[in-house]
């Protein structure tokens, strides 16, 4: 959801308000050579967005599953886990 901020600036916190965001654009800019470079950038931008997407759940399921499947040990496991630092990523 896209959040008002000062100066009638947009909040944007997530991939789909940003997309949100680029439609609106698109339906409420006049059509010039300028609003249609801003528009390809951010069409162009969200299919990599989408494309690494796709790469990073092939890794997980191809890769990353089988090396922990196969090769993990918690007994000699001595890293910390995010989650318990309070340091988390979320992405898409």
């Amino acid at each position: 959801m896209l959040k008002a901020g000062n100066k009638g600036m947009l909040k944007i916190t997530s991939i789909d308000s940003l997309i949100e965001c680029v439609e609106l654009y698109k339906t409420t800019s006049k059509s010039s050579e300028e609003s249609d470079k801003i528009s390809l950038f951010f069409e162009k931008y969200l299919k990599e967005v989408a494309h690494l997407a796709q790469v990073k759940k092939f890794f997980h399921d191809t890769i990353y599953h089988s090396l922990y499947e196969f090769f993990y040990d918690p007994v000699h496991d001595d890293s910390e886990d995010d989650a318990e630092l309070g340091q988390s990523l979320h992405l898409c």
